[in-house]
């Protein structure tokens, strides 16, 4: 994957965030403002300064590895999340006392952070979907068979749809060292035919998705 697309995935990432975390203080804002008073606290800058503070502690728990599958890493991912939220609260507390000219209204951080939990997670997990939505597979022929190839198979399929396996190479290993059953140029050209049909296809029902979507 291209560099420039792996910072366009990791940039809507990184967005869904932060609509997710200024939509959850705003909400908590409200809240907090019609249960003690108009002077409860204000949007600006507390908004700002709590968001750098989560998307920083986001950050510092990998949660912006985009080549991670979170679907398939359901309980790592919500892990990481509680984690991120409990280190952002606990940093935003000590503003408290480093910046008391800034009203940073108490109340509403732990409603944000109820808020932001779910919607967080949720927000992972649909995102990968959607990535695998926006990728091409890339296709991989896997040199090696048996409990090396199955290790291979299960390593790629952490990636989700990212990479899609076309199929075996068998290779072995003589007494010392040396292949004694390489493959054939046969076997090569056969392999070839099917990543050159594969993509075909792939290419053909990508397109016909598309128009269908239209």
């Amino acid at each position: 994957m291209s560099k420039a697309g792996s910072w366009a995935h990791r940039a809507i990432l990184i967005g869904g965030d932060a609509v997710i975390l200024l939509g959850a203080f705003q909400l908590g804002l409200e809240y907090w403002v019609q249960k003690v008073g108009p002077n409860a606290g204000e949007f600006f800058p507390a908004a700002i300064i709590c968001l750098g503070a989560y998307l920083l502690t986001l950050s510092m728990f990998d949660l912006y590895d985009i080549q991670r599958n979170y679907r398939s890493q359901q309980a790592s991912t919500l892990t990481h999340i509680l984690g991120a939220v409990v280190m952002a609260g606990v940093g935003l507390s000590g503003l408290f006392y480093l910046m008391p000219g800034v009203k940073l209204p108490r109340g509403s951080f732990f409603i944000q952070m109820g808020l932001a939990i779910p919607l967080l997670y949720l927000w992972r997990i649909n995102f990968s979907r959607l990535r695998q939505e926006m990728l091409i597979p890339k296709r991989v022929l896997i040199v090696g068979t048996g409990e090396d190839g199955q290790t291979a198979l299960d390593l790629l399929k952490r990636f989700g749809t990212e990479y899609h396996v076309v199929g075996f190479m068998m290779i072995q290993i003589g007494q010392h060292g040396r292949s004694v059953d390489t493959p054939s140029w046969a076997a090569l050209t056969l392999c070839l035919r099917s990543l050159r049909s594969t993509t075909s296809k792939a290419s053909s029902w990508r397109s016909r998705r598309r128009k269908a979507k239209d």
